[in-house]
């Protein structure tokens, strides 16, 4: 009898792999393609995280913060001796960049000065007043995220709302 050596795939084996390929393919892209797309519901927790944070600071060394939003994105400042405000450059209170796309769409109360979009104040010893800021994408692709202020004794209470 005749031995054939048969070399290559069966048509089965081909469409399995294809399948594979194609279950990780729809497991992975998702991901994959998210990487670099801005979160708004990330950057406002991160934000609620950073202002509570500032609040138990002002507090603790008896020293105001000021948190100053603009377009291109937020600064925390420190109230000195002399009542001149100076910025601040070490984490968590150095300036941030709003990642790529998100952007402060409302602020109540809005600020007087020119290019400022919100501004809030942390002062020791003195109730805070509340806030209300929606951050969005600049482009209506995703979610907005409203962030409340509120006093909460001489404490915030952050809270976050929205797609």
């Amino acid at each position: 009898m005749a031995r054939h050596d048969e070399t290559g795939f069966t048509l089965l084996e081909v469409l399995i792999v294809m399948v594979l390929i194609g279950v990780l393919a729809a497991v992975v892209a998702p991901s994959f393609f998210s990487i670099n797309k801005p979160s708004v519901r990330h950057e406002a927790q991160r934000l609620a995280r950073v202002l509570r944070l500032a609040a138990d600071e002002s507090t603790l060394s008896g020293r105001a913060l000021r948190w100053t939003a603009t377009d291109k994105g937020y600064y925390f400042e420190r109230l000195q001796a002399d009542g001149e405000w100076r910025k601040l450059d070490e984490a968590p209170y150095a300036p941030r960049d709003w990642p790529a796309g998100i952007r402060v769409l409302d602020a109540a109360p809005a600020p007087e000065d020119k290019g400022v979009l919100a501004r809030y104040v942390l002062r020791p010893g003195v109730p805070p007043v509340s806030l209300h800021l929606v951050l969005g994408l600049a482009r209506d692709e995703g979610g907005q995220q409203a962030l409340n202020i509120e006093p909460n004794g001489l404490a915030l209470r952050v809270s976050l709302a929205g797609s």
